[in-house]
């Protein structure tokens, strides 16, 4: 818009040039998760690593992965929101991991648990 100071993520090609997605899948995420984990890996450690405090009724969603900090408090980050999109295996695990170095505790690389059969059959 003419006088809006431009907005971080919207350089490059025009919007009409860029490929419309109508289907996702378990890997196409996991492939742009790493994209962005290459071009700038403190923001996708930090937003990968962030939780936020949700109620026990989201909590006990069947897919979407939270975790009980303790006294009935409840917390979800990124990859268990979108573990929610492809549903959990029979032992209740999501189809995308992300792999820690246990000495910087920085997200190495994101990754297809394998072999993953989730909600929605084989991905």
């Amino acid at each position: 818009m003419k006088g809006e100071a431009p907005r971080a993520g919207r350089g490059g090609p025009t919007p009409e040039m860029l490929e419309k997605k109508f289907e996702v899948t378990v890997q196409g995420v996991v492939d742009l998760l790493n994209e962005a984990l290459r071009i700038d890996p403190h923001a996708l450690c930090d937003l990968s690593g962030e939780k936020i405090t949700v109620n026990k009724e989201l909590a006990l969603h069947p897919t979407i992965q939270c975790v009980e900090t303790g006294k009935g408090r409840y917390e979800v980050g990124l990859i268990g929101f979108l573990n929610g999109l492809f549903g959990v295996d029979e032992k209740k695990k999501g189809a995308i991991r992300a792999e820690i170095d246990p000495k910087t505790k920085m997200v190495i690389r994101f990754e297809l648990r394998e072999p993953w059969q989730g909600a929605m059959g084989v991905d």
